[in-house]
């Protein structure tokens, strides 16, 4: 597995998502919400595995504390990365109690995952990007001065709010999802825009949110009907390239430039073990690269938005 320098930081190629350890997540995860051992389990073969970058956040049910329990025991923390979000849109908040708002979070973080300065906090939502702005900015600015934070970064959903975030100038790293059917973004220079500024970019839902493994003949009514026709054509390719589907996924989004780490979710430690072995999947051909670019280039923007799945 590769490793990236990131201000004294080292991240793996995989960042493990922790959603999964706290809430009830994913179309394909049957289980639910792993028991306390379980999850204990899963996070000791990612550190055995190599991975030293972990994804939570308070909104993720109980991941923090499964998270903080976990790593409190440990003579080492990794990178954590944890969110905020301010929030209240309709009616927004004052500079006074935008800072009161977040400085609760981050306080609250740095108690359940038992850190004296958060590694890399998060924005959770881009929309507070355009509420609060300058407001947010300062804040977080702040909190670094008082050494409660120390890189600062934002959780996109969308593209189209890169541009915001450069301009920010103290975003060190942004998350966005990104799989191959998303070959618009996967092919656009918001990743190039991102790394020429030193941003690092971390990239989430590769398997769009487990969709990918899904039998295209029993996909539920509605909007994912849609993905129907892709899924079987991603299958053909995968077969004719002699790669899994999953292997497929990881290679289209690892070997982009720009791309530090795979924030890449589990429930077991079976797909820990799995993923830490699909990392080191072979690059795929250019000329499949340029299928997959060729073949996903209409895709129903509503099949790659899973906000969207049940509308």
């Amino acid at each position: 597995m590769k490793y990236t320098d990131f201000n004294g930081y080292k991240i793996s190629q995989i960042t493990l998502g922790t959603v999964q350890l706290g809430l009830d997540y994913g179309i394909n995860n049957a289980d639910g919400k792993p028991s306390e051992e379980t999850a204990e389990q899963v996070l000791s073969t990612a550190i055995k595995g190599g991975i030293t970058s972990f994804d939570t956040s308070s909104d993720y049910g109980t991941s923090e504390k499964v998270v903080g329990d976990y790593f409190k025991k440990q003579d080492k923390k990794p990178l954590i990365i944890t969110k905020f979000g301010v929030g209240s849109f309709d009616n927004p908040l004052s500079e006074k109690e935008t800072e009161k708002k977040i400085r609760e979070q981050v306080e609250s973080s740095l108690e359940i995952l038992g850190y004296n300065k958060l590694p890399l906090l998060l924005s959770h939502n881009e929309k507070d990007l355009e509420y609060y702005g300058k407001t947010l900015i300062n804040v977080l600015k702040k909190l670094q001065n008082e050494h409660l934070v120390d890189k600062v970064g934002a959780s996109l959903n969308h593209f189209a709010y890169v541009d915001k975030v450069i301009e920010s100038g103290i975003f060190e790293a942004v998350q966005l999802p990104l799989n191959m059917m998303d070959v618009k973004n996967a092919t656009g220079n918001g990743i190039k825009k991102l790394a020429d500024k030193d941003i690092a970019v971390f990239i989430r839902s590769v398997f769009l949110q487990g969709l990918f493994f899904r039998n295209p003949d029993s996909l539920p009514q509605g909007v994912l009907q849609n993905a129907k026709e892709p899924l079987k054509k991603m299958r053909k390719i995968a077969e004719e390239a002699g790669i899994s589907i999953a292997g497929l996924a990881i290679a289209y989004i690892r070997d982009l430039k720009g791309v530090v780490s795979l924030v890449m979710g589990a429930e077991k430690p079976e797909q820990v073990k799995e993923n830490v072995d699909l990392i080191n999947v072979k690059p795929i051909f250019e000329e499949t690269r340029e299928r997959i670019t060729e073949t996903f280039k209409s895709v129903d923007e509503k099949v790659l938005s899973p906000w969207l799945w049940n509308k």
